[in-house]
């Protein structure tokens, strides 16, 4: 959970109810995996649904990472995570098969790189 508590840390994304808020709060209170695993396992649930919902966690903590605006980073850093952030939506874009879009701002994103 250390890593989930680092990942918590930089996303903007927070959960607002239901069992994704009470493992959240778990990360707020320090609890390790284990810890955490053996609470939801107290309240009725089996371990393959903690697994799910940690995995759920992680994975909206890591979106919320994009949407981050990194305000208090250098003007270096903020120019560098709008590139990387732009640079991820057009590979996005470009393996999906909106190619149509997905080049042309690939391109800007190239252009401002330069």
């Amino acid at each position: 959970m250390d890593r989930l508590i680092e990942l918590a840390e930089i996303s903007t994304y927070r959960p607002t109810g239901g069992n994704l808020l009470k493992l959240f709060e778990m990360l707020g209170e320090g609890m390790n995996r284990e810890e955490a695993k053996i609470k939801f396992q107290e309240q009725g649930a089996n371990a393959q649904y903690f697994n799910v919902i940690y995995n759920k966690l992680s994975s909206k903590l890591t979106e919320g990472v994009l949407l981050n605006s990194f305000k208090d980073y250098s003007l270096f850093r903020k120019r560098y995570f709008k590139l990387l952030k732009d640079f991820t939506a057009c590979k996005i874009m470009i393996h999906i098969g909106d190619k149509i879009n997905g080049i042309p701002e690939a391109e800007k994103v190239v252009r401002k790189a330069l």
